[in-house]
């Protein structure tokens, strides 16, 4: 009798001990994931200040940190 193979999508579970990793999520994401997502964060601030200009790096910077410290994202 042949056996039946399974295929299971690897999925990333957060660590349970805070030790080590800061109580942070795994992010099992890459650069370009991440970089969407603190291109999504950036605007959401800039719409949070009333569309002010001038601020971009500032919001960009802001939003990446807030990222980096919500994820452990190295890259």
């Amino acid at each position: 009798m042949a056996e039946k193979k399974t295929t299971r999508k690897k999925v990333e579970k957060p660590e349970t001990s805070a030790e080590g990793t800061g109580g942070k999520k795994s992010s099992g994401m890459c650069a370009d994931e991440f970089y969407a997502l603190v291109s999504k964060r950036a605007y959401e601030l800039y719409v949070q200040s009333g569309y002010a200009n001038g601020n971009d790096q500032g919001n960009w910077y802001s939003a990446e940190l807030e990222l980096r410290s919500k994820y452990k994202f190295k890259g």
